[in-house]
């Protein structure tokens, strides 16, 4: 059976499933690939209707349950995790998570056996690695190192790379998802200008950046997040209508900006994302 493990917005956890003191997990459906909104128009001179799109729609998990010994505590510790119209994260495998919002938490303390049923809507159907991936462009090479000695002083613990990478491959396994960028400056730039050649998605930003200064790109949800040392300045962002993002398979992304030097470090970092639950040890990827 699958592991799975509920998190609630204040970090408390609890285990469901392999915890045969507190519950015997009878079924959990919603895990297989979300249902289809079909959209089509009808037109007179034609048989039928013509497709206009086609959009994934949210998700319903249902995980059914009975409870075991101490029905009272086992009660106590299912309605902490599981408070309704809450936010949750759901893990599976330690390899699969989502989050919803709990709708209903049902149960009958009165049975000689109590059953219960946790009903989950997950609003963003997709199902996202547990770990995070993480490519980089490097305008700073580390001279840092264990162990250490300062033999001489002013010994540096960095240096400015001569050619610093302008185009890095980031390989998403998954399929399409948003990403996170963090850019630390290293120098003085102005106007930067990351794309994916593979997609024509882009992020271009008029404006002025300092030495020190850090920027903090989110992509990965439906807002878009863009902060320059904790200050929004998504007023900065050049409208597009394809914002950056990682295509199923290799993604060449490219870095430039208009004035200044590109020694800037760029973290890129996104989750794999999945349209199922896959229970096979070697799991196929959409």
């Amino acid at each position: 059976m699958l592991k799975c493990i509920v998190r609630n917005e204040t970090g408390f956890e609890l285990q469901l499933t392999h915890n045969e003191n507190m519950f015997k997990v009878t079924n959990i459906s919603g895990l297989e690939p979300p249902k289809m909104a079909i959209y089509s128009s009808n037109v007179y001179t034609l048989p039928g209707e013509v497709f206009n799109y086609a959009k994934d729609e949210k998700r319903n998990i249902v995980i059914e349950m009975y409870l075991v010994n101490n029905v009272a505590y086992d009660i106590h510790q299912l309605v902490t995790a599981f408070k309704t119209s809450q936010k949750i994260t759901l893990i599976f495998d330690d390899t699969f998570r989502i989050d919803g919002y709990v709708e209903t938490l049902e149960y009958n303390e009165f049975d000689e056996q109590v059953a219960c049923q946790v009903s989950v809507m997950c609003l963003y159907p997709y199902f996202l690695s547990a770990n995070t991936q993480s490519d980089s462009f490097l305008g700073l090479e580390s001279l840092f190192e264990f162990p250490f000695s300062l033999s001489v002083e002013g010994q540096p613990f960095g240096n400015l790379r001569e050619n610093p990478n302008t185009e890095i491959d980031v390989i998403n396994t998954g399929m399409k998802t948003g990403c996170r960028i963090e850019i630390y400056f290293n120098d003085n730039a102005t106007n930067i200008e990351l794309k994916n050649l593979t997609n024509n998605s882009e992020l271009i930003i008029n404006r002025d950046f300092w030495l020190g200064e850090t920027l903090i790109v989110d992509f990965t949800g439906v807002n878009k997040i863009v902060m320059l040392n904790g200050k929004n300045i998504i007023g900065d962002v050049l409208p597009t209508n394809n914002f950056l993002y990682l295509s199923s398979g290799t993604n060449r992304i490219t870095y430039k900006v208009e004035q200044g030097l590109n020694y800037n470090n760029i973290d890129i970092t996104y989750n794999t994302c999945y349209t199922y639950v896959d229970t096979m040890s070697e799991r196929d990827i959409i």
